[in-house]
């Protein structure tokens, strides 16, 4: 962990060029490193820090949907959430989650897909 440590803003500039360069080999490099970097965080217990960084990372590539997608899989991001459900419409339930870094992820009951909004409180 130490030599991690010490590398760890260098490994995060890393990161932003792997994603920066918009290709799915640079999304999986790059997911690969934010989970050593949770690893850390984990072991430093700085995980709200690692949180928000990747979340404002997540705001800057908010279009780069396969790189999103690879962070969700990979779990990356460890996330306390509220969960419930509610009615959608006739198709019946649908299951939402309100992360605690400013995400509405809700799945669709007739097809189970999986869509997550950036929201942000009001100020």
């Amino acid at each position: 962990m130490r030599g991690l440590a010490s590398r760890e803003e260098e490994i995060w500039s890393q990161v932003v060029s792997l994603v920066g360069l918009k290709k799915t080999t640079g999304y999986d490099e790059a997911v690969q490193l934010l989970a050593k970097l949770a690893q850390l965080a984990a072991f430093r217990k700085t995980q709200d820090d690692f949180r928000r960084r990747v979340r404002d990372l997540r705001d800057r590539y908010k279009r780069l949907s396969g790189f999103q997608w690879r962070v969700e899989q990979a779990n990356a991001v460890q996330r306390k959430a509220i969960t419930g459900q509610v009615d959608w419409n006739h198709y019946g339930q649908a299951t939402f989650a309100l992360l605690d870094d400013g995400y509405l992820s809700i799945a669709y009951p007739h097809d189970g897909q999986r869509v997550e909004l950036g929201i942000s409180p009001k100020e």
